[in-house]
This record gives C-alpha cells, structure tokens and sequence, in this order.
C-alpha cells in the first residue's frame, strides 16, 4: 500500500482498482467481525483506511457500479456504515496515535 502512495512510481489507477475490487469487501467485513481486543484490528483498519485515501472519485464510481444488484449495493452501505460507526465509538488505535486518529475520523 505504501509503494501505490509513492508519486515516483508512476500511473497506479489500475493497481488500485485491482486492489479495492479484490480485498476492500473482505477487509470491511473482516474488520467488523473481528474483535476490538485483537491486536490485528489496527492492522485492518490501516490497510481500509490506506485503500480508501487512494481511491479517486473515479474508483469510486467503478466501485459502486460494480455491484450487480440493489441489494448487494445496500449490504455494502450498511457494513462500511458500521464499520464508521464502531470506529467512532470503540476507536482501535491508542489515544496517543493522534495522527491515525484524525486520518479515521
């Protein structure tokens, strides 16, 4: 994730696409059936944060528009919902991480 934020690299839309259509879900649906006590949360956390700050609106777009039903589409908006709202109310990450704090929110 690191290297695709990296501006001397190169074009990375097609990586990012790649990754978002292929582990985006299962890490927001991972992140909320883990426990808020497992210390891989964070880690979890980091890598869906770090996914969504690369995204454009373009990916975005691609995104929503890649489900095939309306259904699919509103049991996404609800989970990633949740995961907003669990990380609001049990925050993951330590108070005195305040620059992953602010990133969360």
């Amino acid at each position: 994730m690191e290297l695709l934020f990296r501006t001397d690299i190169g074009p990375t839309l097609h990586d990012i696409t790649e990754m978002m259509l292929t582990v985006l879900r299962t890490v927001i649906q991972t992140t909320i059936a883990m426990d808020r006590e497992s210390p891989l949360v964070g880690n979890l956390v980091a890598v869906m944060l770090a996914i969504f700050r690369q995204m454009t609106a373009h990916h975005f777009e691609k995104y929503i528009s890649h489900f095939s039903t309306t259904m699919d589409l509103l049991d996404f908006l609800m989970e990633i919902l949740l995961v907003f709202k669990d990380l609001v109310s049990r925050p993951v990450f330590s108070r005195d991480w305040c620059q992953m704090i602010m990133l969360q929110n």
